[in-house]
């Protein structure tokens, strides 16, 4: 079965109704520096819309969810797909992301799901 029609629509459901995320991935380089003694580390910045909601256990089943835990819908449309430790800004506020999960039935990517700590 062809996902590509029900991605395209999450995706503009998500566009439409979504805010601005900020995801940042921060990815260490080969290049070890004497004066820091460590590796330099290179910022990258993707820019989508997400849905906040509220963080919900049967989401991460495993996790412990605490006031300040949300979970955000992304769009699959990510130049690159959020992973654990990257962060993610949305409405003025920075969090760490703990967990993502893929749906993507079949080989289409449809959205993201991210548990993220606040």
């Amino acid at each position: 079965m062809d996902y590509s029609a029900l991605a395209t629509k999450a995706n503009t459901l998500i566009a439409t109704y979504g805010a601005g995320v900020v995801l940042t991935k921060t990815s260490l380089s080969a290049i070890y520096s004497t004066i820091t003694h460590s590796y330099e580390a290179t910022l990258a910045t993707y820019s989508c819309k997400g849905v906040s909601r509220e963080a919900s256990k049967a989401l991460f089943p495993g996790s412990l969810a605490v006031g300040s835990d949300e979970d955000f819908i992304l769009q699959a449309s990510l130049a690159s797909a959020p992973e654990p430790n990257d962060t993610m800004t949305f409405d003025d506020t920075t969090y760490y992301i703990d967990r993502v999960r893929s749906v993507a039935p079949g080989a289409v990517t449809l959205l993201y799901k991210v548990w993220v700590k606040g």
